[in-house]
């Protein structure tokens, strides 16, 4: 399924967990396991999930300074 944003954000929102889950190359499951346990960046529009890619690429760089960090 592709990206999909509602009106009037100009592209900069991926809206639905499937949208998500394709930006982060996981399964819906997987990106629904780490915004409840891992902090993965989404809020929710009319109950349905969303997130913005900026949010989500500094979470991934967080996450991957951390698995970096010797003293973790």
């Amino acid at each position: 399924m592709a990206k999909t944003s509602p009106p009037n954000t100009g592209g900069e929102l991926l809206y639905g967990a499937a949208a998500i889950a394709e930006f982060l190359g996981v399964e819906r499951p997987v990106a629904y396991h780490w915004i409840e346990t891992k902090g993965l960046p989404a809020f929710r529009i009319g109950g349905k999930l969303a997130a913005r890619p900026a949010a989500l690429r500094a979470w991934i760089a967080e996450q991957e300074k951390a698995s970096l960090d010797p003293t973790k």
